[in-house]
Order: C-alpha cells, then structure tokens, then sequence
C-alpha cells in the first residue's frame, strides 16, 4: 500500500492512494519517460481527498459585502505569469480590488480580510495536472470565500455545481468574472452558502471515518489475500516489478540522453 501523492508509482505496491480522480483511471501520465505507468507499473488504485489544510481562518462575516481583497495563497511559482504583471495589478485597482499575493507560508490559512482568491498555475492548457489535488479548492470551501481556478483535473473532478468555483481559461476571463463577483452580490452570498455545504463533506470526522474504511475495507482484505498467496505467487510478483522498474529507469537514462543530444 502506497499514498502516491505528487509522485511516480511505488514500483512495489499493490494498490495505491491518489489524491486526484483523474488517477483512477491511470491517464498518460509518463514516469519521466517513454512508457504509461499504468503498462509498467498496475495496481489497484483507491481516490481519497487530500487532507485540508488545518487552522483555515475563514472570511469575518464582518465584512459582508465588501469586495475589495483579492488573494493568491501560494508559491510564486505556482502562479500564471500573466497574474504577476503589473498590467493585471493595475486592472484589479482599475476594478476596485487590492491584489494580495501572500508568499509566507505562515499566513496561507488567514482568509479573514479576503474577499475571493485566485489560483491559476497555467493558462496554457499543456497538462491538467492529474497528479496534484484539490487543496486550493478545500481551503476556499472551509473559508467561505469564493475561488477563480485554472482547468485542473483536480478541481473538475470535485465540481458539482457553478456555485463550488468559477474557472477561468485567460486573464480576460478572469477579469470578466471578478467584475461579475463585484456586481452581483447575489451571486457571492451563493456561493458563500456553498462552501458550508461543500465544507461538511472534509470536515477532520468525515475524512477519518473516510480514511477508517479505506483501511478496514481495502487494505485489510488486500493484506489478508496477500499474506495468504504461494510463495511462488509472491515470487513471480516481486520479479515482475523488478523487472518492469528496471525498464523504467532505462527509459529515463534514454530520455535524458535524448535532451542532452537535442540541446
């Protein structure tokens, strides 16, 4: 049993634990080589949310309908370059909006003085991230703020309704949609209302009775069958994935090589 997270396949586990849906059915995602590692590497394997992030503190209801604050909580990194020119800053002020890119990881959990959050890492549309979860979402959900996302397997995969986020494919969208949040109050108190909804379902008791019966109805019964196999079943697995973990390295040799010629 192995929780995969941002990571490649545990070549010796039989099943694994993805934080994205887009895992369940073992999309292309390459190794860091040439083959999917649904080919080299099968295993059953089980979707659990990523635990959110503890101490949220949501949005002052103070506040009402003031909206001012807009928020990116993150790494530098992780944010689309066109939402670090000054051309976007300078159309936030144009809207009204402070823009708020919060770097120390120290105060990632305050929502208290925002009013809607960003979280964009692309607009270009190269992958939907299938490996990487759902975590901006949740945190916007446990603080009832409402959420501008990119198109992440993530989010989609979690979406419900129009009211859980609103995901934009450019900046211009993204202004489009930040002025419809300024001029319809309506709009945001909805989908306040729904994080509540959506917030219940990662609550710290709903996600251990979740993880209780991932162990005790998965990993029990998959341990009790391996324990009881033959040896030489054992023995045919362990060679098995030896061999197909060697050809993965092989291939990750080959493709560095290939880059090096190519440069």
């Amino acid at each position: 049993f192995a929780i995969k997270g941002d990571q490649n396949p545990h070549p010796y586990a039989q099943v694994h634990l993805v934080q994205n849906m887009a895992e369940l059915a073992a999309p292309a995602i390459q190794i860091q080589s040439l083959s999917e590692d649904r080919y080299l590497l099968p295993g059953k394997r089980f979707y659990m949310p990523h635990w959110p992030q503890p101490g949220v503190i949501p949005r002052n209801p103070n506040r009402g309908d003031r909206f001012e604050n807009l928020a990116y909580f993150g790494i530098s990194y992780n944010l689309a370059p066109e939402l670090q020119q000054p051309d976007w800053e300078e159309q936030l002020r144009e809207l009204g909006l402070v823009w708020r890119r919060e770097k120390e990881r120290d105060r990632w959990h305050d929502y208290s003085e925002v009013d809607a959050a960003i979280a964009v890492r692309s607009f270009d549309g190269g992958t939907d991230y299938p490996w990487k979860p759902a975590s901006k979402l949740y945190n916007a959900w446990n603080a009832g703020v409402p959420i501008l996302l990119g198109g992440e397997s993530a989010f989609r995969g979690e979406r419900k309704s129009e009211l859980d986020y609103i995901e934009v494919k450019s900046p211009s969208e993204a202004i489009a949609a930040l002025k419809r949040l300024r001029d319809d109050p309506e709009l945001r108190r909805a989908m306040a209302e729904n994080c509540k909804v959506r917030a219940e379902e990662i609550k710290p008791e709903n996600m251990a009775r979740r993880w209780r019966n991932f162990l005790m109805e998965v990993c029990v019964p998959a341990y009790n069958k391996w324990r009881t196999a033959s040896s030489w079943d054992r023995k045919r697995f362990f060679l098995g994935r030896q061999a197909a973990f060697k050809i993965v390295n092989l291939q990750k040799n080959l493709l560095a090589s290939a880059i090096k010629i190519k440069k």
